[in-house]
């Protein structure tokens, strides 16, 4: 199927969504994936290179390969390039397509290489995992620019790529795990209602000071000594127990802010995180500077008949419906933290004798798709922002080693995975999507557009995979019951790095529509 037969495909599911339900739209999007794989599996089958290649191995996934290409295939890589060069080459003189092979090839020779060159590449690339059973997990890294090719010379360079690591799998059955259990209360449910009341809240001005749970409008100055790392005018702050940033954590925030009024000064020490990226500033103490300009109180709606079906998306009408449906949120939101718990002790034990370290490049370059993971699983579970947004920059203060053993963790899981078969279901991914939707109030077909343009549709598909390999191992484990106690909610969170290190820019709504009509 053409790009152009898939955007009128989609344009007419835009232009009806009442004869098109969205289950359909995802399917669609399946047999379109599934036939551009046909069409590949269908093209012609590129030519196996002749080759030679040395292996050096540099560290656990690291790996140094140096390929040589004899001169005959190089040579005969550019008649085949000159060859359609010159049915469609323009030189001074002569007709489109007719003039001499070797002033074409003079030319042209620089366009010629180049396009040698690449087709090369990509052609050993894929011969070499294939052919050493390489599993890689990262783009190859050469200079390709400094590469030189010469048809009447053998054609000799060197890359690096991470590949996953080799080991023994760990014994996986019979483990022996807690897990937190309770039955939920009408007060758990008061508690949820009031938060999801509070965010359809209004500001309002007081004249007394702060207190706990009040919101402080203020302008807030990071420093160092004597340097100024990040500054933030009229930044509008919930008086919690602690203030997170991305990068650290303010525990005594509430306790040094209630009792603050508009003109009021206050100076907060706090560390930073070991793994932001100024080396410089790793576990640095940093000052925290707030200028208070105003307080304001909350007040929140009641819960009346129009906001219940709003909230509820059109789902239920009454107070007790949506209590009921609150309930089952929370023993959703139950579900993640027994699986999370749970998943931390498998991950301790499957990772006990996995004892390879992992290059810091690596980890470098997962630390961004290991946050979006976990906020994939959080947005699924009914979490709401805010939750979401303090556990996330809870992961960024520490993100290496929540990557490194998450990145062992995840090895280890598609290892078993391989070896029980054990796949992703497009019914599987589309309830995923279906889930996310529900959560965020998006359409699942704008879910599946934005999981697609971002590439976390393999983080997805990755995420049921390791969640099916889990509850295969929770056949087989020992479970001892705990009791489970309510997340206290002490934590105000913002999206900010104090270290003034700018955090990558999250497109808004109207940015993506953009996109999507793009």
């Amino acid at each position: 199927m053409s790009a152009k037969e898939k955007t009128k495909k989609e344009d007419a599911v835009l232009k009806d969504d009442q004869e098109v339900t969205e289950d359909e739209v995802l399917e669609e999007k399946q047999e379109d994936l599934e036939a551009d794989a046909g069409e590949e599996e269908d093209g012609e089958e590129v030519p196996a290179l002749d080759y030679s290649c040395e292996i050096e191995e540099i560290n656990t996934c690291g790996r140094r390969i140096k390929i040589t290409i004899p001169q005959q295939e190089v040579t005969d890589a550019f008649d085949a390039e000159l060859d359609q060069v010159s049915s469609e080459a323009v030189v001074r003189g002569f007709r489109v397509g007719h003039a001499p092979k070797k002033i074409v090839a003079k030319q042209y020779r620089k366009e010629v290489g180049e396009k040698v060159k690449s087709a090369l590449l990509m052609t050993v690339f894929d011969q070499v995992t294939e052919d050493h059973n390489l599993a890689p997990i990262s783009e190859p890294e050469a200079d390709l620019a400094a590469l030189n090719i010469d048809p009447d010379s053998d054609f000799v360079f060197e890359f690096t790529i991470e590949v996953r690591p080799d080991f023994d799998l760990p014994d996986w059955k019979g483990l022996e795990l807690t897990r937190p259990e309770r039955e939920f209360s009408a007060d758990d449910v008061d508690g949820m209602v009031t938060l999801i009341l509070e965010e359809r809240g209004k500001l309002v001005t007081k004249e007394d000071a702060a207190a706990m749970r009040d919101y402080i409008t203020t302008n807030v100055t990071i420093t160092a000594g004597e340097k100024e790392l990040s500054s933030q005018d009229g930044e509008v702050i919930r008086v919690m127990p602690k203030l997170s940033f991305q990068d650290g954590e303010i525990e005594d925030f509430g306790k040094q802010m209630v009792g603050v009024a508009s003109g009021d000064t206050k100076e907060l020490k706090f560390t930073l995180s070991d793994d932001v990226p100024n080396e410089e500033l790793k576990g640095a103490e940093v000052t925290a500077k707030f200028e208070v300009i105003d307080v304001k109180s909350l007040e929140s709606p009641g819960l009346s008949a129009d906001l219940i079906e709003e909230l509820s998306r059109g789902e239920v009408e009454n107070e007790a419906d949506f209590r009921d449906l609150i309930l089952k949120q929370l023993q959703r939101q139950l579900e993640h933290e027994q699986r999370s718990i749970v998943r931390e002790q498998i991950t301790e034990e499957l990772i006990k004798s996995a004892s390879w370290d992992l290059p810091q490049k690596l980890l470098e370059g997962q630390a961004e798709r290991e946050v979006s993971r976990r906020v994939l699983e959080l947005r699924s579970s009914n979490f709401s922002e805010q939750q979401i947004l303090a556990y996330e920059n809870q992961i960024r203060q520490n993100i290496y080693q929540i990557t490194a053993k998450s990145l062992k963790e995840h090895f280890i899981l598609e290892k078993i995975a391989d070896i029980q078969n054990i796949e992703a279901s497009q019914e599987e991914l589309t309830q995923e999507v279906m889930m996310i939707a529900m959560q965020s109030g998006d359409s699942p077909r704008r879910i599946m557009a934005h999981l697609e343009k971002t590439g976390q549709l393999d983080l997805l598909t990755n995420q049921v995979i390791e969640r099916k390999v889990i509850d295969l191992i929770l056949e087989f484990a020992d479970f001892k019951g705990t009791p489970y106690e309510m997340p206290e909610l002490d934590t105000v969170a913002l999206s900010k790095m104090a270290s003034g290190v700018v955090e990558i820019p999250q497109a808004t709504d109207e940015e993506e529509d953009v996109k999507e009509e793009e």
